[in-house]
């Protein structure tokens, strides 16, 4: 009997001994590689953020406006700077385009036309080392199409009763590499004229709004709006655009500022005729 309850216990360790081997320690299981199928869904989850995330911020960042993707500027602008003698020019030159033969072009057209505007006028005094030019600039519009500048300009001719100064607005266009016409954004005639002459949006001295002393400047150098196109017309047109304005330069005297500006709410720049 004793030899029979030796043997049942010896076979209860045996059996025991074997379901313990049978099992694998925890540690073992958390250390296992994913499957394939776990693999792939932790690369979705890691890389993907939600619709529109992350837009948001660089968005208003770049002006406060929802992006359009198919219309993002594709170009930086950099300052150069002309510098002879007393004449010293700055100017915006573009970067980051695509086709650097073609930004190429365009940044030699806005240096060549910003150098013979300012100098302008000024051959002789140039020639005879009489003259100091001053010129800055700030960009008014820019888009894939179009960029429009406008300068400013301080000219002194040594022999002269005082110094100049002079806005002079240039646009330019990116895609055919040309300087636009006023002609090319409105009709250019007597109607046109009127508008400006009876304008609310005109300025002078850095931004005094029109008072009777300008009103009477203009009505003394444009008595009809044919006086004033015969300023605008052609070569003479000098103007900028802005988002949602156009902007005309015309002459007045010295002693109220060279220039007064007039200002014409709307998005001209829809309506460029290239």
């Amino acid at each position: 009997m004793k030899k029979k309850y030796f043997y049942i216990s010896i076979l209860m360790v045996a059996v025991l001994l074997l379901a313990a081997c049978g099992k694998k320690p925890a540690a073992a299981q958390q250390d296992l590689p994913p499957t394939a199928s776990q693999e792939a869904t932790a690369s979705v989850v890691a890389t993907t953020s939600p619709s529109g995330a992350g837009d948001s911020k660089q968005t208003q960042k770049n002006g406060g406006s929802p992006a359009n993707t198919s219309s993002k500027k594709t170009y930086s602008i950099t300052t150069a700077k002309i510098s002879q003698g007393e004449i010293n020019i700055k100017y915006p030159q573009i970067t980051g385009l695509p086709d650097k033969g073609r930004q190429g072009n365009i940044n030699s057209l806005i240096k060549r036309t910003i150098y013979n505007d300012a100098l302008d006028g000024y051959s002789e005094a140039l020639s005879q080392k009489q003259l100091s030019v001053d010129v800055s600039y700030r960009v008014m519009l820019s888009t894939d199409n179009l960029l429009s500048i406008a300068y400013t300009e301080e000219a002194n001719v040594e022999t002269a009763a005082h110094p100049n100064a002079s806005m002079i607005g240039t646009t330019i266009d990116l895609k055919r590499v040309k300087v636009v016409k006023l002609s090319s954004l409105v009709s250019v005639d007597k109607a046109f004229a009127q508008k400006l002459l009876t304008s609310s949006g005109w300025t002078y001295l850095g931004g005094t709004p029109k008072d009777n002393i300008l009103s009477q400047e203009l009505k003394n150098n444009y008595p009809t709006s044919s006086d004033l196109l015969a300023d605008i017309q052609g070569v003479n047109s000098n103007f900028y655009l802005k988002p949602n304005s156009l902007v005309v330069s015309v002459g007045i005297s010295h002693a109220i500022g060279d220039y007064a500006l007039v200002e014409l709410r709307g998005n001209y720049a829809a309506g460029y005729k290239n």
